[in-house]
C-alpha cells in the first residue's frame, strides 16, 4: 500500500471501492510494475524457502502465512489476477479483486524489523533493509 501510495495512486478508504473513482493510464502501469516486483519478489522468496531445511520451510512458511493471511499459493494467484487487471486497465475486476495487500505489508514490515535485529553488519544489514523496504 505504501509503494502504491508513493508512486501517487491514491488508496480508497475502507468501504470504498476501487471502481468508484478512475485511475489514469499511467496510475495503472505504475500500479501493475508493482506489483509484478511483489509478485517477483515473493517468488524469490519462495524459492530460497524451497532451499532449506524441512523445519526451516515450515517455519518460514508458517510465519508467511501468519502475518500475511492467506498462504503463498493463494497470494500468487492473487497477485496474477491484480496485474492482469491493472495491466488490463480494468477498474471493475480490481473492485473484484480481495487481495489484503495490508496484510502483505505486515509481513514485510515484520522482515523488516527481524532483519534490524539479526544483521550485525551493517552494510549488510542496510543493504537487506533496504530491499525489504522496496
Amino acid at each position: 500500500m505504501q509503494a502504491l501510495t508513493d508512486a501517487g495512486i491514491n488508496i480508497p478508504e475502507q468501504g470504498q471501492t476501487v471502481g468508484s473513482r478512475s485511475l489514469t493510464p499511467e496510475q495503472f502501469e505504475q500500479a501493475a510494475a508493482l506489483c509484478h516486483s511483489v509478485r517477483t519478489t515473493l517468488a524469490e522468496q519462495s524459492a530460497g524457502w524451497k532451499e532449506r531445511s524441512i523445519f526451516e520451510q515450515q517455519w518460514l512458511i508458517r510465519a508467511f502465512c501468519q502475518k500475511a493471511s492467506l498462504p503463498v499459493d493463494e497470494w500468487f494467484r492473487a497477485l496474477e489476477r491484480l496485474e492482469a487487471a491493472l495491466r488490463q486497465q480494468d477498474s471493475t475486476a480490481l473492485a473484484m479483486i480481495n487481495a489484503p495487500l495490508d496484510r502483505l505489508a505486515v509481513y514485510y514490515d515484520h522482515l523488516y524489523e527481524m532483519a534490524r535485529g539479526y544483521v550485525k553488519d551493517l552494510v549488510q544489514r542496510d543493504e537487506q533493509l533496504r530491499i525489504i523496504r522496496g
